[in-house]
């Protein structure tokens, strides 16, 4: 049966004029259905789906047409009109709802791309499904472990730790770039150690740091520019490493700082001229390296400046100081750490003593086994160190040099052994030297001829050997000089014996080692 096509009337809508020049695509489903229809056999479906589709299709085109502009003009929807068709299988249901679905999605895409504020949150939820899977932090960003970072062997809270004083305690190892994460730290002290590799750049993100201390470790390389960053720091100690390059300009930007250590390193170049910036600066030391140019003039008139060590002529690198607190590096001396890097606390035979107040260790008789530690430098408020008739063995440290304040130093009665270290030249304001009775060997240094505050010396009962230094006629405050039953050989300079307050000089008489002694205060043992 040919198929007729039958009119509506319910269906003679308008459509908008801007319609009616739009894309043919808008009208593709109607005469998708009108040409099915043509073949179609079954009038009574044919007109049900003819309801259906334009149900669908009519509100989507008014839609369109609503936000392409307000219709000037209206005309009969002629060109619309749907033919009654018969059934095809093709056109179910699901494949009509389907197809206005897709038409929908379409238009409303369209609309929300008129409206600037949907377009851009549109987009946005574009990235977000398209964004790809997270990876984690970079192979060389910080881990923690529940907002904690490891440091040698030791778990710091990232949120709590201000301090962390670990030094002399034997680390070794390197220093972690975690360490950038406890941004909470004041206090970093990693003073006397076995700390190997570089100062890592993540220390400049230590931004609350006042103190900063990696003295007398093994670091290596360049210091790194981020230490500029550090701008509360007070205290920088980098001594005494194996550090290379030059001192970062940056540091000039540190204009808290007060003590500032790059001593017995492999420094080189000039001296940076930021350094005179550096208007709170007290101390800074730095000798033993290769640097060379001058102490900035402008540090010379910081009111707060105490003292800058360098290196001097003839040594072939040296740093030229017009400063009236500048001192030469002298070889051989002992260096002391930057004030404000010590410990607290010194423990020496079991006893803990207090860096800031012990002005006096008094021990005898205690029958004390074992060796002076070196951390005894760090008592530089000393003034009396007597430890006689003990069991004490070792040498005598070089760190004595640093107890300037002492007066008085006795270790007699022991079993000390090895030199008498030149640094005890040092303790200038000594008036009482003894270490009879030990095992000391080698030679008098010296040096103890810039003791000129000494009442009494004494080395009886040991195995020093040499002849007497002519150095010790600047002695002329000496009462009490005591050589005997040692190896001695020569003869007590002369110029001694006008010291008109020598009461007793006693010395060895009998080969092969006898000291010759002309003063009326001689006496042989």
């Amino acid at each position: 049966m040919e198929s007729v096509a039958m009119y509506d009337p319910t269906m003679a809508k308008v459509k908008p004029e801007s319609v009616k020049d739009g894309p043919e695509d808008l009208l593709a489903p109607a005469k998708k259905l009108n040409a099915s229809m043509q073949t179609s056999t079954s009038t009574g479906r044919g007109a049900f789906l003819f309801g259906i589709t334009a149900l669908l299709l009519l509100p989507l085109i008014a839609i369109i047409s609503s936000n392409r502009g307000t219709p000037s003009t209206t005309q009969p929807l002629s060109a619309v009109i749907v033919p009654v068709a018969t059934h095809d299988p093709s056109l179910s249901m699901s494949n009509i709802q389907v197809a206005a679905n897709t038409q929908a999605s379409t238009h409303t895409q369209a609309a929300s791309d008129a409206n600037p504020k949907k377009k851009r949150k549109r987009k946005l939820n574009d990235n977000i499904t398209t964004r790809p899977p997270a990876l984690g932090p970079p192979a060389s960003a910080p881990t923690t472990t529940q907002g904690t970072v490891e440091l040698f062997g030791t778990r710091y809270n990232v949120a709590t730790t201000s301090r962390i004083d670990q030094s002399f305690a034997g680390l070794t190892g390197t220093i972690s770039t975690d360490i950038g994460l406890l941004t909470r730290l004041t206090s970093l002290n990693f003073h006397r150690n076995q700390i190997s590799g570089t100062i890592p750049t993540e220390t400049g993100m230590l931004t609350a740091l006042t103190l900063l201390s990696v003295w007398e470790n093994q670091l290596t390389e360049s210091i790194p520019s981020q230490i500029g960053l550090l701008t509360d720091l007070n205290f920088l100690g980098l001594g005494d490493n194996q550090l290379s390059g030059t001192i970062p300009s940056e540091i000039g930007s540190l204009a808290e700082m007060v003590s500032l250590s790059v001593s017995i390193n492999m420094l080189s170049g000039t001296v940076p001229s930021q350094i005179g910036l550096l208007t709170s600066l007290e101390y800074m030391w730095l000798d033993d390296n290769d640097l060379s140019g001058s102490v900035p003039r402008s540090l010379c008139a910081n009111s707060e400046l105490a003292l800058i060590v360098a290196d001097c002529p003839p040594d072939p690198y040296y740093v030229q100081c017009r400063c009236v607190e500048c001192e030469c590096y002298v070889p051989g001396s002992t260096p002391q750490p930057p004030p404000g890097t010590s410990p607290s606390t010194v423990t020496i035979f079991g006893s803990s003593y207090d860096v800031a107040v012990t002005s006096q260790i008094e021990i005898s008789r205690e029958d004390f086994l074992g060796t002076i530690p070196t951390e005894i430098g760090y008592l530089t408020e000393l003034t009396r160190l007597s430890l006689p008739y003990n069991e004490i063995s070792g040498s005598i440290p070089s760190e004595i040099g640093a107890l300037t304040a002492l007066t008085y130093l006795a270790l007699y009665v022991n079993d000390l052994v090895g030199t008498i270290p030149s640094q005890v030249g040092l303790l200038t304001g000594l008036s009482h030297f003894n270490v009879e009775e030990n095992r000391l060997s080698g030679s008098m240094p010296s040096e103890f001829g810039l003791l000129t505050a000494l009442t009494y010396l004494g080395f009886n009962g040991n195995q020093l050997s040499g002849s007497i230094p002519g150095e010790v006629t600047s002695l002329t405050n000496l009462r009490s000089f005591f050589l005997d039953d040692n190896q001695f050989t020569g003869s007590v300079p002369s110029r001694l014996c006008g010291n008109s307050g020598l009461a007793v000089i006693r010395v060895d008489c009998t080969e092969p080692y006898d000291v010759a002694c002309s003063c009326p205060d001689c006496s042989c043992d």
